[in-house]
């Protein structure tokens, strides 16, 4: 158990059988992984899509140690991330880009 999940039990849910079945370690391909998880995240924070049991919206924090969680990977500096992915001048969220794309390209193969 992290300091995290010590100090904010009530975000990281009740211990269930299914929590503690061992986990698949999966990990992002390259060093940008975190990056890629911090679009996902700050998109889901961003589009409101997340409430506490309290009907409360998830805060970006919230969101984060899921996404910590979710992926596998520690973002203990996700203020800064956050400033380099909306400092980017090219495209802010090129993992998402490439996502929409491939979900462009399966919906069209399967209407083949």
């Amino acid at each position: 158990m992290t300091k995290e999940q010590a100090e904010h039990a009530e975000r990281f849910g009740p211990k269930t059988e299914e929590a503690n079945r061992p986990r698949l370690e999966i990990r992002g391909k390259g060093n940008n992984s975190k990056m890629l998880v911090m679009e996902i995240v700050v998109g889901l924070f961003l589009a409101k899509v997340f409430y506490l049991p309290t009907g409360q919206a998830a805060s970006l924090k919230d969101i984060v140690c899921w996404g910590e969680r979710c992926f596998g990977v520690e973002l203990p500096n996700y203020c800064n991330l956050k400033r380099n992915l909306f400092a980017k001048k090219k495209s802010l969220t090129p993992f998402l880009d490439q996502m929409r794309n491939v979900f462009h390209l399966e919906a069209d193969r399967q209407n083949e």
